[in-house]
């Protein structure tokens, strides 16, 4: 077990120093600054609130299954986080280009990988037409984290497959429930008034 341990970190910090170190150019270093924001708190958490209350129905459903997704995908970063309490690349390895962005918190998983692969899925989910882009935009974030030098590979690959589990969890099991529970108190209502 120690011997795969060792491997994994290894290949961790090989890819980190690969994307952080080796792939490093203007456009790249204003970009990824940017774009690793659209994986935030402020932006992840407007988008299903924007969807819920000013979206027609069909995209009130979805907002409402996003924030669900976002949620429950974020008790389980917290409770990861928590307990493996992994530092930062730069608190930890030497020669790390941040690019002026630091977090205070700890390092696994990636949280904002975790909140767009959360959104992401959930919109591919509702609107398959998009799958291919929504992805795409998600991996772009995730690679940003590694680039600005917050995250190892591990950090946003486990982010991603939180974020993209519990999307599915939500929006095939979880929000269906929900809704039907909904459904079914409202006809009650109806009935009684």
């Amino acid at each position: 077990m120690r011997k795969i341990s060792k491997w994994i970190l290894k290949g961790d910090y090989k890819t980190f120093s690969l994307i952080n170190n080796n792939m490093n150019c203007s456009f790249l270093d204003k970009s990824f600054s940017l774009i690793t924001h659209l994986g935030g708190a402020f932006i992840t958490c407007a988008l299903p609130i924007i969807l819920m209350f000013f979206g027609n129905v069909k995209l009130k459903r979805m907002g409402f299954d996003m924030a669900l997704a976002l949620s429950l995908s974020h008790v389980f970063v917290r409770l990861l986080k928590n307990k493996f309490m992994r530092l930062r690349p730069y608190d930890y390895l030497e020669m790390v280009n941040t690019h002026g962005l630091f977090w205070d918190d700890f390092s696994f998983p990636s949280g904002h990988t975790t909140a767009i692969f959360s959104i992401c899925t959930t919109i591919a989910m509702n609107m398959p037409e998009y799958l291919r882009l929504f992805f795409v935009i998600a991996i772009i974030i995730g690679i940003s984290r590694i680039y600005i030098g917050v995250h190892y590979p591990s950090d946003v690959l486990i982010g991603a497959m939180i974020g993209f589990g519990t999307a599915i969890l939500v929006h095939k099991y979880l929000f269906f429930t929900w809704t039907q529970l909904l459904y079914f108190e409202l006809r009650i209502n109806d009935y009684f008034i």
